[in-house]
């Protein structure tokens, strides 16, 4: 009696055109989540040049109160704090499209037998073409010519000084591997790299 009420409690199996339903859903969904959470890292990213304009602004009224030195080279400091930043947004931007396109989509596409989804990003692939971006790389270019035109000119420095200047040069080159991330990152949106199925 008991194993007949059990029995009769267990709901029946779906049907497969639920079941593809409910995963097309999810995929769906997590599509979604991954389209905002980019939209907050768009946000997040051009909210960086803003950032750096009220800097330079507080900056300006220091002047005549910082040693120019320390000045100089904690702006330079920050500037570089900025533009990693702004670089750290663009990779997760382009990650979360490449997840998208490498494995959510091949999903949808076997799954729902169509290859007319979600084609935005081959659209504007094919409009923007395979090299950098002139977008990724000038924050990079600019910070590195901003910094050895302040290190040329700003001499001599003191001891402190030449440390901070290394600090700078550190970052500098930090900012150049991001940079180069980025521009490979671009580059494999497209990839027919390994999907969920024949990744290990």
């Amino acid at each position: 009696m008991k194993e007949q009420q059990r029995k009769k409690s267990i709901p029946p199996e779906p049907v497969a055109a639920e079941l593809t339903a409910s995963v097309v859903q999810a995929w769906l969904a997590e599509y979604q989540a991954l389209t905002t959470r980019n939209t907050y890292w768009i946000t997040l990213q051009y909210a960086c040049w803003p950032i750096l304009l009220v800097y330079i602004a507080l900056a300006a009224q220091f002047v005549k109160i910082l040693d120019r030195e320390v000045l100089i080279l904690g702006s330079g400091f920050i500037l570089q704090l900025v533009v990693l930043s702004w670089y750290q947004a663009a990779q997760e931007q382009y990650v979360n499209v490449i997840y998208m396109e490498t494995q959510l989509r091949p999903r949808l596409e076997r799954v729902l037998k169509s290859s007319e989804l979600m084609c935005y990003e081959r659209y504007l692939a094919r409009r923007r073409g395979d090299g950098p971006l002139w977008y990724e790389v000038w924050p990079a270019i600019a910070t590195g010519l901003l910094l050895v035109a302040v290190i040329v000119n700003g001499r001599p420095w003191s001891i402190g000084g030449w440390i901070a200047a290394g600090v700078n040069g550190l970052l500098l080159l930090g900012i150049a591997k991001m940079a180069s991330l980025v521009v490979a990152l671009r580059g494999q949106f497209f990839d027919d790299g390994p999907t969920i199925e024949n990744a290990d």
